[in-house]
């Protein structure tokens, strides 16, 4: 109450002291997150809800808020940025994640799979980064090494993380001397659940083409051709 109370009472002195004045409001979150915009609404004990310059709706939970000041619109090299920030972007996010994808295709396998992906985040909501993974074809006693590049996006709502990735790479064919595999391109989609304020966990579902040579024989003959060994997936992650 006295957390809401407080909030409250900032929202108004700002107003009042700078209301005559070009300035915009900016809540600070305990995230470390800066969300640069309106104020539309404020709910005491529940929520505060601002609208940044591209017209995008943000709402947080008031515990979630550290502070509300009114500031003047932060500008670089002529251009206005009052959208979403944080306060160190371009910071390092790491990615674990492991699962199990379902041979899809006339020509699919099922295989384990595990991710690990080295990154930096590029704003609040974009990331990009390396990845190393690991694909056991179990069926088949063959084990494929991924490498590729990760690019995703996230979306913050109260405790939640929608987030949509890319993974684009090539594999090595880790049974056969890491001789190359073949194309890899696998997109995903998920939600994350925060875990702690540095930790999250997510749940994801993704399809992976994977382009590799299938062997098929007929009596004594055989020969190999160059397919699709797609999978659907399903997987749980740790980001951090």
């Amino acid at each position: 109450m006295k957390q809401t109370l407080l909030l409250a009472v900032m929202v108004l002195i700002a107003t009042l002291t700078f209301g005559q004045r070009k300035l915009q409001d900016v809540v600070y979150l305990k995230n470390g997150s800066i969300v640069r915009g309106m104020l539309v609404e404020v709910i005491p004990e529940k929520s505060v809800k601002i609208e940044t310059a591209d017209g995008s709706l943000f709402v947080y939970k008031t515990e979630e808020v550290v502070k509300i000041r009114k500031e003047s619109p932060q500008k670089k090299r002529g251009v206005n940025y009052s959208t979403k920030q944080t306060d160190s972007n371009c910071k390092y996010k790491g990615i674990v994640e492991i699962g199990y994808q379902f041979g899809v295709g006339e020509y699919g396998i099922n295989r384990i799979k595990m991710n690990v992906i080295n990154g930096i985040q590029l704003s609040d909501i974009y990331s990009v980064g390396f990845g190393v993974g690991f694909r056991n074809f179990h069926e088949e006693s063959t084990t494929f090494i991924p490498l590729f590049i990760d690019f995703r996006g996230e979306y913050k709502y109260y405790n939640l993380s929608p987030y949509f990735a890319v993974d684009l790479g090539y594999s090595l064919n880790a049974s056969n001397d890491c001789k190359g595999a073949g194309f890899m391109f696998s997109p995903s989609v998920g939600v994350g659940f925060p875990v702690s304020e540095k930790l999250t966990m997510s749940v994801g579902l993704s399809y992976e083409l994977q382009i590799a040579d299938y062997y098929r024989g007929y009596g004594s003959r055989y020969y190999t051709s160059r397919e699709n060994i797609g999978g659907l997936g399903l997987s749980i992650g740790l980001s951090f």
